[in-house]
């Protein structure tokens, strides 16, 4: 019993101790939220800031826009995928190199009735905010080198869809996409009846018909594929 008695008092003593101790600089993730014109609604992004962030207050960063699937949301990277953890390891062994890296809300439980998709649509003009308003918010707000050499996209299942549809798009502004498990179309004879006008799962359907990642490599021409960052 004494004995258990001091290793209590021992660790009480020890506590402040650790709490008080000087880590140093640390990366960090943080959620904000954007207010949005174009969707006339508030979006929340989580964004990743590297260790030296904080440190080194002139330095510039690469910057990843990472997108989640449908159903998921701006956290889902974040809690889900350990983005920090797997940033920290990669950074520390010298195969990545510090960047920001950002995950936008494009989503939710669409069966809820929330909007999900990372393209215009009626009701949801997702592409015009991001390249109008989160884009450009992200960039002059965050130590962001803004050129397409520094910039670069990814995205799982849905994601993975966007990404790859926004490099074939806007092959000017990505250097490069990676697309996990990526909704890259749906066969016409798969779509989901629309049950009514709003309804959101029929609308996403076929807006990823519409921007089909895999028709747009078939009816581009050579100049166009060329143009691709994927």
């Amino acid at each position: 019993m004494k004995k258990a008695i001091l290793l209590i008092m021992a660790i009480g003593f020890t506590l402040p101790a650790i709490a008080q101790y000087d880590w140093g600089a640390q990366s960090k993730v943080e959620t904000k939220t954007i207010k949005s014109q174009v969707l006339d609604a508030e979006r929340d992004y989580n964004i990743f800031l590297p260790k030296s962030y904080d440190t080194e207050k002139d330095r510039k960063y690469p910057i990843l826009y990472l997108l989640h699937g449908m159903m998921g949301n701006n956290k889902d990277w974040f809690e889900r995928g350990y983005v920090k953890d797997v940033m920290d390891q990669l950074v520390a062994s010298g195969e990545a190199c510090e960047m920001i890296i950002v995950s936008p809300n494009a989503g939710g439980n669409i069966y809820e009735g929330v909007w999900n998709g990372y393209f215009d649509m009626p009701g949801w003009k997702y592409e015009t905010f991001f390249y109008t308003e989160f884009l450009p918010h992200i960039e002059s707000t965050y130590r962001v080198i803004a050129d397409k050499a520094h910039r670069a996209v990814a995205g799982l299942s849905m994601g993975g869809g966007g990404a790859t549809c926004y490099a074939q798009r806007h092959s000017d502004m990505f250097s490069s996409a990676y697309a996990m498990s990526a909704l890259m179309s749906i066969p016409e004879q798969g779509a989901a009846p629309s049950q009514s006008p709003d309804d959101k799962m029929a609308i996403l359907t076929k807006s990823v018909i519409e921007h089909s990642c895999v028709k747009y490599v078939e009816e581009a021409d050579d100049a166009g594929k060329n143009n691709s960052a994927v």
